[in-house]
């Protein structure tokens, strides 16, 4: 529960992205008209709810759309049907939009639908290339900084090089990532293991002396356990699977026991008739 609350945890963020993913992977098998123009208002206002929350996840913005439009080709979804969902997306995302809108005119005198956040993103852009890690520290020793940030120096000598110190722009950011591709997938990399490495038991920092090697080591064998698990299961869901591409008759398929068994009728289209019976 304290990272769901925690002010700079992702998890809000990302839920909202899977539900918008969840929409999508839906809304284009659906035949149903209502369930095409429902699914695709809430795929638009996941999806900007998700900015909303955390304005960095305007990137993930990218990849929902480019999910969308792969899924629509896939499943070689009808044009008036893509139209259909283009257009309510738009009218989801206006909706959920239009509280931001109406709060920024109020407050800022401005209507728009973007966060205002005077160069938040970038901020944060330039700070993911300066800090590895960050934490808040909370404890009654007012000697010691609640900030904890651990920098790269791989991203600082970066940064000094190009001579870039508190301001970054979206640009500048884009050439560094194309001039020094193999050092910002490096980045990136301490990044992503960072995010699976638990600085204390809290999400704030109580301890410094807390056993932080026991808890990333905790953390490392929680991640691969469910990455052999869901794989294992994913593996095994495939084995006992058999599709049938234009087959016209229906013929069933054992594997190892009578317990799991396979029918496949006539899964001309696009594979997805295909029934695994437990």
């Amino acid at each position: 529960m304290g990272t769901v609350i925690y002010s700079l945890s992702d998890l809000p963020a990302v839920f909202l992205c899977l539900l918008a993913a969840y929409e999508v992977e839906h809304m284009v098998e659906d035949t149903i008209i209502i369930k095409i123009l429902v699914g695709s208002i809430l795929f638009g206002a996941f999806a900007y709810s998700a900015y909303n929350v955390r304005t960095i996840y305007v990137f993930a913005e990218i990849y929902l759309i480019g999910y969308l439009i792969c899924k629509l080709y896939q499943f070689r979804v009808k044009v008036i049907q893509c139209f259909i969902i283009v257009i309510d997306s738009v009218v989801g995302f206006a909706v959920a939009a239009f509280l931001q809108a109406y709060i920024n005119y109020h407050e800022c005198g401005e209507w728009t639908f973007k966060v205002i956040t005077d160069g938040l993103i970038t901020n944060q852009l330039l700070w993911g290339m300066k800090y590895q890690f960050y934490a808040t520290y909370v404890s009654l020793d007012e000697l010691t900084s609640p900030a904890l940030s651990f920098m790269d120096n791989v991203g600082a000598s970066i940064l000094q090089m190009e001579g870039i110190t508190d301001v970054i722009s979206l640009g500048q950011y884009i050439r560094i990532c194309l001039k020094y591709l193999f050092e910002m997938l490096g980045i990136y990399g301490r990044h992503f293991i960072n995010s699976i490495l638990l600085y204390g038991p809290e999400v704030y920092v109580e301890k410094l002396d807390s056993n932080k090697v026991l808890i990333s080591f905790i953390s490392f064998m929680c991640v691969l356990f469910y990455y052999g698990f869901s794989s294992g299961m994913h593996q095994e869901l495939e084995s006992n699977m058999e599709f049938c591409s234009g087959v016209d008759s229906c013929h069933m398929h054992y594997s190892g026991s009578d317990r799991k068994s396979v029918l496949c009728c006539d899964v001309s289209l696009y594979n997805r008739n295909a029934v695994l019976q437990l």
